[in-house]
């Protein structure tokens, strides 16, 4: 199974194919279909600031209210199209919303409403001509775009939605053409495709598409200055160049089979946009300018997978057998040269120690001096790999995800189950 959650009273929730599981005060509970379940095949869970747990499945998505203890189930019977739920997310109002093959469903607390991919693009005031309908099989991950927005995000350009005030808008570039928007190395986990997008500080969306990083916002077209549109703009090293909707400008192509481009896209607490890249190192556009940094200005590799900033405002930037740490003025490089892949997830604990999960082994930075020098390598970093904790206890296992605590306990779903890393000891 794979962790998903710790809810508010500490348990810790895990999905699998043979139901939800929890794991608290209580011991190791099981849930399935005998208990209320639509589904044992649960693909995501939720729990939504009033207290209530969402389980989407291949059967609809299953409302579970603990006080009093009810149950509810939602299927295409009732306002779903399809019984595949892959993605659930809670915005500020309080709204749950739904990932659903072919749109969205919305749950206002009473009633559960749904939006065909076509009724999401029919209230676009700008675009009623796309020759690419929404596919049938429509998915889209859920972003807030703040002052009350949220974005719904599909694989292509010509599957982005906006959301506000009740009205949707459908965003689309090179409508004619339909080319994927990148995707990050690791697997799905919670269903969808792990594609390359996020949101500054201002709502605005950020993807990419193979080397080229590609700002939504709103704009004030002289033409359409009455109309709350939106623009697409290509970002370059000259600037932001503007692409209307059925526009043929192009943008380059990711060379060497298409593994070439942006693997990462990173909002620093700064407001300043980064970018990482598979050959290329990484670039900041900090609204001005757009910079680039490699192995030249001190990078370990320019093979940069992952972004992660931490509590002290460094960057660290993890590659194939690479990673280092950027304080703002200098580089500094780690050795992980007997580590195969890029770190699977990063985390910061209560005590700032920083862990950084890879497939077969766990690397730990403590940003004060160590108490045991001899326990590190390097001054503050100590590798941890599969074969050598406590005698092996990842072994041959590989981390496919993870999560951490409110404790600082370090989760770990491997290919054969479950383990707890409390900063000392696995178990």
């Amino acid at each position: 199974g794979h962790i998903v959650l710790e809810d508010l009273e500490g348990n810790i929730w895990f999905k699998s194919e043979n139901g939800a599981h929890r794991l608290g005060s209580k011991g190791f509970q099981t849930f399935t279909v005998d208990d209320g379940l639509g589904s044992d095949n649960i693909a995501v869970i939720l729990e939504s600031m009033d207290g209530k747990f969402w389980f989407g499945h291949d059967n609809g998505v299953t409302l579970f209210d603990p006080a009093p203890p009810v149950i509810q189930n939602f299927t295409t019977r009732g306002a779903l199209s399809s019984n595949s739920v892959r993605f659930i997310y809670e915005d500020k109002q309080g709204f749950v919303w739904f990932s659903v093959r072919g749109g969205v469903a919305r749950y206002d607390g009473e009633k559960l409403q749904y939006f065909s991919g076509k009724q999401m693009s029919d209230f676009h005031p700008r675009l009623p001509d796309i020759r690419f309908p929404p596919e049938k099989n429509l998915t889209v991950n859920i972003l807030d775009g703040g002052k009350g927005s949220l974005w719904f995000v599909g694989g292509g350009r010509h599957q982005i939605f906006r959301y506000k005030d009740g009205t949707f808008q459908r965003l689309s570039i090179w409508p004619d053409r339909v080319r994927p928007i990148n995707r990050y190395d690791s697997p799905p986990i919670f269903g969808l495709d792990n594609r390359i997008f996020t949101v500054d500080l201002k709502g605005n969306l950020w993807l990419a598409i193979g080397e080229s990083p590609i700002r939504c916002v709103r704009f004030a077209h002289q033409r359409l200055r009455l109309m709350d549109g939106e623009s697409f703009q290509l970002l370059t090293a000259d600037g932001f160049q503007v692409v209307e909707p059925n526009s043929r400008t192009s943008i380059p192509d990711s060379r060497r089979g298409g593994r070439r481009g942006i693997t990462d896209i990173h909002v620093d607490s700064q407001g300043n946009i980064w970018f990482a890249t598979s050959d290329a190192g990484v670039k900041r556009y900090d609204g001005a300018t757009l910079k680039t940094f490699t192995t030249v200005d001190g990078l370990k590799s320019n093979n940069i997978r992952k972004i992660f900033e931490d509590r002290r405002g460094n960057l660290w930037f993890a590659g194939e057998q690479a990673l280092t740490k950027y304080n703002g003025e200098s580089f500094q490089s780690f050795s992980v040269t007997n580590v195969t892949g890029p770190p699977v997830a990063i985390y910061q604990d209560t005590n700032d120690l920083i862990s950084f999960i890879y497939p077969y082994a766990i690397a730990k930075y403590n940003p004060l001096p160590p108490f045991d020098k001899g326990d590190y390598d390097g001054e503050n970093f100590e590798l941890l790999e599969g074969d050598k904790v406590l005698g092996g206890p990842l072994g041959d296992r590989m981390v496919v995800a993870s999560t951490t605590d409110s404790q600082g306990n370090l989760w770990l779903a491997t290919s054969h189950g479950i383990i707890k890393y409390d900063g000392k000891q696995f178990t």
